[in-house]
């Protein structure tokens, strides 16, 4: 009987251990399944939340080269010649214009002059909420074109900046009016230019581009 009894009881605390065995394997489980889901939940947070490179089709289309005119003079005829460059165009008016500029200022075709010698860079080019464009020369360019020059020298020269920069092909959709020029700040009236005034404001004018 006694050994009856040891049996049962050890069968019993055995069944009893298999259960408490099973319940704790059952609960771990449980726990790294939770686990893992916390984790898969964190993990696409961090995924969708942090800063997504730009694509690099959105960064070659904001950036890129344009092909467009600008206007210099002829070594052969006192006249405006057309010369077709590359600008890397930008999104801003100003900062093309800023670029044709420089372009201009470094022309180096045998055939053609720069209108604007290297060593003149606008103080500043900016648009006005009345939509002039103020190009502002510094007092240098007084020095260089001050005396000797003609009344078709600084037409040609006015003009040539004022048919590059409004081209319909340049200003896109932004609404610009003419231009006007400054030196220094300020309107020069006596000593550049000494022909026409640079008091008004210029507007395009193709009939001194060369004749084919």
């Amino acid at each position: 009987m006694d050994e009856f009894r040891k049996k049962i009881i050890k069968r019993l605390f055995f069944t009893i251990w298999s259960i408490i065995t099973i319940v704790a394997f059952l609960v771990i489980l449980i726990m790294i399944y939770e686990l893992i889901q916390e984790n898969s939940t964190l993990i696409n947070t961090i995924v969708n939340t942090s800063p997504q490179k730009p694509q690099n089709n959105a960064v070659k289309k904001s950036i890129y080269n344009k092909s467009v005119n600008i206007y210099v003079f002829s070594k052969e005829e006192v006249c405006l010649h057309p010369l077709e460059v590359q600008i890397e165009w930008k999104s801003s008016y100003q900062e093309n214009c800023k670029q044709i500029i420089n372009v201009m200022r470094n022309i180096k075709v045998e055939k053609y002059i720069s209108p604007i010698p290297e060593d003149i860079i606008p103080r500043g080019i900016f648009l006005t909420p009345e939509g002039e464009l103020i190009i502002d020369f510094p007092s240098i360019i007084i020095t260089k074109y001050g005396k000797n020059t003609t009344a078709l020298f600084e037409v040609l020269f006015t003009y040539s900046i004022v048919n590059s920069l409004l081209q319909s092909e340049i200003t896109a959709d932004t609404v610009v009016k003419g231009i006007r020029f400054l030196i220094e700040g300020s309107v020069s009236q006596i000593e550049f230019p000494r022909h026409i005034s640079w008091l008004q404001t210029f507007n395009p004018d193709y009939s001194l581009i060369c004749k084919e």
